[in-house]
């Protein structure tokens, strides 16, 4: 699964090794997935943002000062998705740690 292969081409298509196509497509049945084109293109800059707000979360460091409570509503909601998407994508890919 594109990511899993190459993790480094951030959307680039000149530097992705496994770009699916409508011939090769990328496909999960369990849920309902068909993708023609690299997956990363559908990531937004204010995704990647906001995933890298929660990175850094993981590591103790709130984007906002003071507790959890002062975080934007939006913000909590999103880290929760984020986060629930990476620990699925962990246990599927069998990624360790």
């Amino acid at each position: 699964m594109c990511g899993a292969i190459c993790d480094t081409c951030h959307g680039d298509p000149d530097t992705c090794h496994d770009m699916p196509s409508p011939a090769e497509p990328i496909v999960d049945a369990s849920i309902d997935l068909l993708l023609t084109e690299c997956p990363l293109r559908y990531v937004t800059s204010d995704v990647w943002h906001v995933i890298e707000l929660v990175e850094m979360m993981e590591k103790g460091a709130l984007p906002i000062a003071g507790g959890v409570l002062d975080q934007a509503q939006g913000f909590i909601t999103a880290a929760r998705i984020i986060l629930q998407e990476k620990a699925y994508w962990k246990r599927k890919l069998k990624v360790i740690g």
